[in-house]
């Protein structure tokens, strides 16, 4: 029964390591192609110009993220909390 119980444990662990693995190697190819698309945009485009709109793209990319993958709330932070987060005792 315990042997049991531990290959239950492990499955989930195994499931989390490949999707992270997955989207590890999705952000690598997409920035592997963002250099490219960058340089097509920097011939037309001030390079400061161009940082701003790469960052923009960023923040409503992870806007959309933000607002349509909302999970269970966490705990809010206590004043308990905060103390031992700056190394301070109570």
């Amino acid at each position: 029964m315990g042997k049991l119980k531990l290959m239950e444990n492990r499955a989930p662990k195994k499931v989390h390591l490949l999707l992270g693995v997955g989207v590890a190697l999705m952000a690598a190819v997409l920035f592997g192609l963002s250099t490219p698309f960058a340089k097509l945009l920097l011939g037309n485009t001030a390079p400061v110009m161009l940082a701003g709109l790469l960052y923009l793209g960023s923040g409503i990319g992870l806007s959309v993220l933000y607002f349509t993958r909302r999970t269970a709330s966490e705990a809010p932070l206590t004043r308990p909390d905060l103390y031992h987060r700056h190394g301070h005792s109570p």
